[in-house]
């Protein structure tokens, strides 16, 4: 097998992994249903997540990113919206062409979500060993600096 081959399913293996992980924390930070006041799901904390880092975003793109169908994004977004956490804004250009927008009460979700979660991984990585906890941080570095390097300098 080619080298590359092989680093390619290296890579798809460990976004299992960090897929498999982050449900963990996800697991810890949320309210299954999010039917307590105040809560949202983690489905709806991804796609918060996902406008954020994109500025704004269709429900087209969100569906090539999700492995999820319009009709279940649609109704997703719709709790976002009624929740005040997204807003639609229409193309200037196009006004069939819909984004959507993380509003300011989003962004504070999106920090609160952010820093649980940290917490979380804190914990987790507290409870590894030295010698661990040193092979992750490097990985983490040479992993981050590979992402750079392919996005052309972008690390956002």
């Amino acid at each position: 097998m080619k080298k590359g081959r092989e680093v390619a399913i290296k890579m798809m293996d460990m976004q299992d992994m960090f897929l498999q992980s982050n449900k963990f924390c996800f697991d810890q930070c949320f309210d299954i249903n999010g039917r307590k006041p105040g809560t949202i799901t983690k489905t709806q904390a991804t796609i918060l997540k996902i406008i954020q880092t994109f500025g704004e975003i269709t429900i087209s793109q969100l569906e090539k990113i999700l492995p999820t169908s319009k009709s279940s994004l649609s109704i997703t977004l719709n709790r976002l919206l009624d929740g005040g956490y997204v807003k639609r804004t229409k193309d200037e250009c196009d006004r069939r062409v819909v984004y959507f927008i993380v509003t300011e009460k989003g962004i504070k979700a999106v920090e609160k979500i952010h820093n649980d979660m940290v917490c979380v991984i804190e914990s987790v990585y507290e409870n590894l060993e030295e010698e661990n906890q040193i092979l992750l941080e490097t990985g983490i570095d040479c992993f981050s600096k590979f992402l750079i390097s392919q996005s052309g300098g972008n690390n956002k």
